[in-house]
């Protein structure tokens, strides 16, 4: 995956106290249709699985135009990616994820076409991308990039009974 992490991004969440379950879907891609209550719950499966019990995540669905002035402006790449993170989180608790994910359903779409699997495998993958880089795994190097591979595999597979019949998105092309 081509995305990245950076933390100069202005924070748009609010929060307010130390322990939150606040997460926020929000969709700019017109063509694709997001379940956000199925969504959430699905992610709110995901980050129990991994034990984080406060958090307060923004993830946003953009197109290709949209993502890829935020590659440039703030990874200085050019072109739009699959997923960029934001990490806002404070470091001194380790369970507690505050940052914003950015994610491509365009990309998603023609990678899952690529890689001959589901739109919804692959734009949760980068969802669950996000959540890794928000807990601090990288992917700059080969090694990073594997680890965090096999670790995307190891959350997909374990909540795919959550995820895999219930519809949470739609792409109208």
């Amino acid at each position: 995956m081509s995305s990245g992490t950076r933390s100069s991004r202005k924070l748009s969440l609010h929060t307010k106290t130390l322990k939150m379950k606040n997460l926020t879907i929000i969709n700019h891609n017109k063509t694709t249709i997001i379940n956000s209550k199925t969504l959430q719950k699905i992610i709110k499966t995901i980050l129990k699985q991994l034990m984080i019990n406060d958090y307060s995540i923004e993830i946003s669905f953009l197109t290709k135009e949209q993502i890829s002035k935020l590659n440039k402006e703030f990874l200085n790449h050019l072109g739009p990616t699959d997923v960029i993170t934001f990490n806002y989180s404070n470091i001194t608790n380790q369970n507690t994820l505050t940052g914003e994910i950015l994610v491509c359903p365009d990309i998603a779409l023609e990678q899952s076409k690529l890689y001959s699997t589901t739109f919804e495998n692959e734009l949760l993958r980068y969802i669950i991308h996000g959540i890794l880089h928000l807990l601090g795994f990288n992917d700059e190097s080969p090694v990073e990039k594997r680890k965090m591979r096999i670790k995307e595999n190891k959350i997909l597979a374990a909540s795919k009974s959550v995820w895999i019949d219930n519809n949470f998105v739609k792409n109208q092309r």
